[in-house]
């Protein structure tokens, strides 16, 4: 395959779930995907229907790892496998997958990569919680131009390592095809999740001892020092987090007014 269309490939990954439907999820996306290699495999109109069709059915992965078993995919279809084995891949690979991913991106990645912008700019003073406890502001010394730049690092932060794992999973899948099999059950190993999150913890404690140390005052500090473990302990007991998230913006803005 030209490596051209695996780039043509790469690019339309980012629209796999444009078009997501309840039925059959993301069958329309991949097939959108892979349409550039089907094209050049059956230049015959009737076979290249034929292997539109094949790919309508239910699929849904990761993502950012879809490339993998696309790559797997447009390597069997070179190869004329038939069209069970094809399907019997696709079903094979997209459990596993969708489970690695979501644990890795969605789980751990992405909220370790929004936090540790967050932390950096409490931690660097761009950011304070106001003398009251119950506002938080720009401080004075900080631009635009810093707040920008902490934007644009959080986004490269995450999407570069999405952007690797889509080009290398595509090109990957399509070299080694069979043998990818062998690095999804390591992946399923991978504990770069555990230790994500223990970074986390670490910074969501530096943060608070910050806050407390720093921009509360004597009444904003008793009131974190409450709040902060209960919520830590509603957590533990299965209190939703958006719930909660809902819960300290309603009791803020309510606090707000009666003051």
């Amino acid at each position: 395959m030209e490596k051209t269309t695996l780039i043509k490939m790469f690019f339309r990954s980012l629209f796999l779930i444009a078009v997501c439907n309840r039925e059959r999820m993301q069958n329309l996306g991949f097939l959108y995907l892979i349409a550039p290699a089907l094209k050049k495999i059956y230049p015959e109109k009737r076979a290249l229907i034929n292997a539109y069709s094949r790919h309508l059915e239910f699929f849904n992965v990761n993502p950012y790892f879809v490339t993998m078993p696309a790559g797997i995919i447009v390597a069997m279809e070179e190869e004329k496998s038939s069209a069970k084995s094809i399907s019997d891949m696709k079903m094979t690979l997209s459990g596993p997958l969708a489970a690695v991913g979501d644990s890795l991106f969605w789980a751990g990645w992405r909220p370790f990569s929004t936090f540790l912008m967050i932390s950096f700019m409490f931690l660097s003073g761009h950011v304070r919680v106001s003398s009251g406890g119950d506002i938080i502001n720009v401080a004075p010394n900080s631009t635009g131009i810093v707040c920008l730049i902490t934007i644009l690092l959080l986004l490269s932060l995450y999407n570069v390592p999405a952007f690797f794992l889509r080009y290398y999973g595509l090109k990957y899948g399509y070299e080694k095809k069979l043998g990818v099999i062998e690095l999804v059950k390591k992946m399923m190993d991978i504990r770069l999740v555990k230790y994500i999150r223990r970074i986390g913890y670490i910074l969501a404690a530096l943060t608070v001892i910050v806050i407390l140390l720093r921009d509360l005052t004597m009444p904003g500090r008793l009131v974190f020092m409450i709040a902060f473990p209960l919520m830590a302990f509603l957590l533990k007991k299965g209190v939703p987090v958006l719930l909660l998230f809902y819960s300290v913006i309603f009791g803020s803005v309510l606090i707000t007014i009666m003051r």
